[in-house]
């Protein structure tokens, strides 16, 4: 059996612990040492105790003993503390501001801008009290407001949608905006200067730091903002403006000349007033010139700058040509850059340079026929070919005078290589006021003597048309009379005629590579055509006339009051029907080749012979 041991006397085993002889005392260091220890433990372990069990305890609601502006809130919830909080605070948004500007005073309420607590503000405070995320210092802080009580200051703010709008308006109202020199145009077109005047401007951003300043400070009644705009300066002086009313009277001061080579086109300052006016140009206030108001007056001027060119002529003695007319180059106006060049000419003269003139735009417009040529080829003219048709002079064409002016009309006709002839397009109107009278017509199959101005007409038609067929020429549009008549040859008629809704033409085209020449000669019974140019040398055959379905007229007897009794007259002659066809054949003189071929086949109508008798 094992004996226990005895301890030393005085002494005390302490497993795990020094031992200290009973009887004997700690020097004063070692016991400091050991509370300064216990105090450590005791402010690690303690707050973190408490810390974590009020969390627990108090969940999502303010911290005990916590009051808002005077307002205890402590242990409510979010919501709770809300509710208190608007049901006992005092009321902020009663009372007003004093804002002054340049001097002049106005009051601003608060409900203008929408002041009250900031309680979303109030209540994230005092949710906050004890909840910094800091285990140690959120359980100092709790302990404090346990024993002390914590009490946060009230929080103020505006309706930011409110101030905006009333910093807007106080910025928009204190607004003066600079005004600048200017020309005035007085009623009697002379200049006067209007006097620059400085704006005046307040920057928003003053206004809402002022207004914010006055309105969220809580221990100043009524306070007083004072604020003073800035001033805004003008651009154009009197000066300036003055000498832009001077370059406006030197662009006016003299007429303006568009210039052609010889030709001269004034503008009067009547004319250029109207477009001169005042404001910003690129290089900042100055005279405006309106091209539109330029472009108006100088298309009036277009009759008199534009004309046409006219093709060289041919001197026509009795054996044909023997000299030629000059021919005269034509002018069109280019509106745009001729207002281009005005606009140009009246700004150097604004700039003080003297502008009598500026050139005209244009484009020459060539003659088909120019003086070089015809003069070139004035020996090698030849009468290509001719025909003459002879009628009698009576009321059905005007004695005479329906024929001979279409045909004046064509004399001297220069056609050009591929161009075409039209027979309406190239005559005259016919009109009385020419000479034209009433005349013969076949109206629905039959002979009037009185019910077409021009009737008769197409003897002209048809004699052109047979001397450009006899020259081999392409043919174009053709049309056969209602019936035969037999001064003109068989199935080589070419009638004419217009109404209001259709016409009837006579067509050739010069398909020769040298310019054709008609002259006419026409007198009461007689008419004729030449066609003059350079040797075509071209073979023209045409076949014999075939006919066909051959019909007979008859007289015919018809009574009318409009005669005595007894008496009579032939209205109508008798016209035999038929049908017809004649082929014209065109060979190269040189080559053989057929250049044109052309059968034209004509149906006549049977027109049976009218004598009126009086009953």
């Amino acid at each position: 059996m094992r004996t226990p041991s005895v301890a030393t006397p005085g002494a005390e085993l302490n497993p795990g612990a020094d031992l200290v002889p009973r009887g004997r005392t700690l020097p004063p260091l070692a016991i400091g040492a050991l509370v300064a220890a216990a105090v450590f433990l005791a402010t690690l372990t303690i707050p973190a105790v408490v810390a974590g069990g009020m969390g627990l305890a108090l969940g999502g609601r303010v911290m005990p003993r916590v009051s808002v502006a005077g307002v205890e809130v402590g242990a409510l919830t979010a919501a709770e503390a809300e509710a208190r909080l608007r049901e006992l605070l005092p009321d902020v948004a009663t009372g007003e501001l004093t804002m002054t500007l340049d001097g002049e005073s106005t009051a601003v309420p608060y409900a203008v801008l929408g002041r009250d607590h900031d309680y979303e503000a109030l209540v994230a405070a005092a949710m906050a009290v004890g909840r910094s995320g800091d285990p140690l210092a959120d359980g100092r802080d709790r302990l404090a407001t346990l024993a002390f009580g914590t009490s946060l200051p009230d929080q103020l703010a505006v309706d930011p949608t409110l101030l905006d709008r009333f910093v807007v308006d106080t910025a928009t109202a204190a607004f003066v905006p600079p005004h600048d020199a200017e020309v005035i145009v007085n009623p009697d077109g002379t200049y006067a200067i209007a006097n620059p005047a400085e704006g005046r401007r307040m920057e928003p951003d003053q206004i809402r730091q002022a207004v914010l300043a006055a309105v969220l400070a809580q221990d100043v009644a009524n306070p007083v903002i004072e604020l003073t705009t800035e001033a805004v300066p003008f651009t154009v002086t009197r000066e300036a403006a003055a000498e832009v009313a001077a370059a406006a009277r030197a662009m006016q001061a003299a007429p303006l000349v568009l210039a052609d080579g010889n030709d001269r086109f004034e503008i009067a300052p009547a004319t250029i007033t109207p477009a001169i006016g005042f404001g910003t140009t690129p290089e900042g206030y100055g005279v405006t010139i309106d091209r539109t108001v330029l472009g108006d007056a100088i298309a009036t001027l277009a009759p008199s700058i534009e004309r046409a060119a006219v093709d060289a002529s041919f001197v026509w003695g009795s054996a044909g040509p023997t000299g030629v007319n000059a021919a005269v180059e034509g002018r069109s106006l280019n509106v745009p850059a001729t207002v281009s060049a005005i606009v140009t000419g009246l700004e150097q003269r604004g700039r003080g340079i003297e502008v009598p003139s500026v050139a005209l735009a244009g484009s020459a417009i060539d003659p088909g026929l120019t003086t070089a040529y015809a003069t070139e080829i004035l020996p090698s003219l030849v009468r290509i070919s001719t025909w003459t048709t002879w009628y009698v002079p009576a009321a059905g064409n005007g004695w005479g005078a329906n024929i001979s002016i279409p045909a004046r009309d064509l004399d001297n006709m220069l056609i050009m290589p591929g161009e075409d002839f039209d027979f309406w397009r190239d005559i005259g109107p016919v009109t009385f006021e020419r000479g034209y009278s009433y005349g013969g017509a076949i109206i629905d199959g039959r002979s009037t003597g009185d019910q077409a101005i021009g009737g008769g007409i197409c003897s002209t038609s048809t004699t052109i048309f047979n001397t450009a067929l006899r020259a081999g020429l392409q043919m174009g549009d053709r049309a056969n009379h209602y019936y035969y008549i037999d001064r003109y040859p068989m199935g080589l008629d070419a009638t004419v005629f217009a109404t209001d809704t259709y016409s009837q033409s006579m067509t050739f085209t010069n398909d020769t590579t040298s310019p054709l020449i008609i002259r006419s000669y026409a007198s009461p019974g007689m008419v004729r055509f030449d066609l003059w140019g350079l040797p075509l040398n071209r073979t023209v055959t045409f076949s014999s006339p075939v006919t066909w379905n051959h019909t007979y007229g008859r007289d015919t007897v018809e009574y009318t009051s409009a005669l005595p009794p007894g008496a009579s007259r032939r209205v109508e002659y008798i016209h035999n029907g038929f049908s017809v066809s004649v082929t014209r054949t065109v060979t190269d003189g040189a080559t053989g080749a057929v250049l044109h071929t052309n059968e034209y086949v004509s149906h006549y109508q049977t027109v049976n012979g009218v004598v009126e008798i009086g009953r």
